[in-house]
């Protein structure tokens, strides 16, 4: 499954809107996979799992119902770790982000609701010697 906009002008993030039903086959088959009882969180894995295509929901997808739900299956797994990708982690950029953009938003029922200019389009953690992300830097194009 591919969902891409060509090079260059991805920049206007109104342009993932209709790609709603992707999102919402991404979070369907993550959450089957989370909730396989053969699905484990206790080991390091190197190989990209559920993290990278649940946070590029979270972080493309403005509709309301698809980017929470995104975002609460990984934080059901705060502690599975995908090369440099921790869920948890993750699940915390991705919530300040959707605060971010729907700040000032009275109610956000579908993803117009969300204007482009309050759209994010890059997020830049910085992290401690620990590991924790001390600051997210965003840009909105």
């Amino acid at each position: 499954m591919i969902a891409s906009i060509p090079h260059g002008i991805t920049d206007n993030q109104i342009l993932w809107d209709p790609f709603l039903s992707t999102f919402e086959k991404i979070t369907i088959l993550a959450d089957d996979v989370i909730s396989n009882p053969a699905f484990t969180t206790t080991f390091f894995q190197i190989d990209m799992g559920v993290i990278g295509p649940l946070y590029n929901v979270a972080g493309a997808c403005r509709h309301p119902i698809v980017r929470r739900k995104a975002i609460a299956l990984l934080e059901r797994v705060p502690s599975l770790q995908e090369g440099i990708w921790n869920a948890g982690m993750t699940a915390r950029v991705a919530r300040k982000v959707m605060e971010l953009e729907e700040s000032g938003i009275a109610e956000v029922r579908e993803a117009a609701d969300v204007p482009d200019w309050a759209r994010i389009s890059d997020v830049v953690p910085e992290f401690e010697k620990g590991g924790e992300a001390s600051n997210v830097e965003v840009f909105n194009e």
